[in-house]
């Protein structure tokens, strides 16, 4: 009968095999197949594909090619639409369009153009260094300004969800399908936390990868979508 791997009652790193696992939070490198990860851990008899989940399977296809094509058309005028209107800007600044003259659309309707301004701080230049000044540079100066208020502390959210995959991955890759115990054969998480009575009812969760003090404030979901490639 196989045991349990083990860890020493002090050890402060778990032991990791060399074991891998897939990265169930990591998405796939774009142009690249994804393993079908959760069909691979899925149990059970297959049922019938009917002609409607094709068809189905067929539109979110579709659909999925549709919004990205409207995605790059989006960006792509995006800056057709800066620089065009800048130069009409210019030609107002220059001719004196007062107001903006009158056009009509492609389906023949009268419009009337007209101007709308946001004015937004722009940093300047630093003398000493030649490089624009930084969001951290006002801050020390938003407090002299009474406006203290306004500066806030927080965390890149990307790194963060990265660093969460990271540990949920190295976690899944030390303890395969066997709940990880210390020497004293209490089962214990990533960080050799002995597990609570209500974490012992799943010892190989995921969220048992996660440090022990951001597990009151975050737990692991893995979001699923499908995505498609050629045959």
């Amino acid at each position: 009968m196989a045991h349990p791997p083990t860890i020493p009652a002090n050890a402060t790193e778990p032991v990791r095999p060399s074991t891998s696992a897939v990265d169930l939070l990591a998405p796939a490198p774009p142009g690249e197949q994804a393993p079908d990860a959760i069909d691979e851990l899925l149990t059970g008899t297959p049922q019938a594909v009917t002609d409607r989940d094709r068809e189905d399977f067929r539109r979110l296809h579709r659909w999925q090619r549709g919004r990205a094509a409207a995605k790059a058309e989006y960006e792509a005028l995006g800056g057709s639409i800066s620089d065009l209107s800048k130069d009409l800007i210019d030609r107002r600044n220059e001719r004196g369009w007062r107001p903006l003259p009158t056009t009509v659309t492609d389906q023949g309707e009268p419009v009337r153009p007209y101007t709308r301004g946001t004015l937004w701080p722009k940093f300047r230049v630093d003398p000493e260094t030649g490089e624009p000044y930084t969001r951290a540079d006002v801050v020390d100066a938003l407090d002299v300004a009474g406006l203290g208020h306004l500066v806030e502390t927080g965390y890149d959210g990307k790194a963060f969800a990265a660093a969460i995959r990271d540990q949920v991955k190295r976690w899944r890759e030390q303890i395969s399908e066997t709940p990880l115990v210390n020497a004293a054969g209490e089962p214990v998480d990533a960080w050799c936390t002995v597990l609570t009575a209500e974490e012992r009812d799943d010892p190989t969760a995921d969220e048992l990868g996660i440090h022990p003090a951001l597990r009151p404030f975050v737990t692991a979901v893995l979001l699923e979508e499908i995505r498609f490639t050629k045959l």
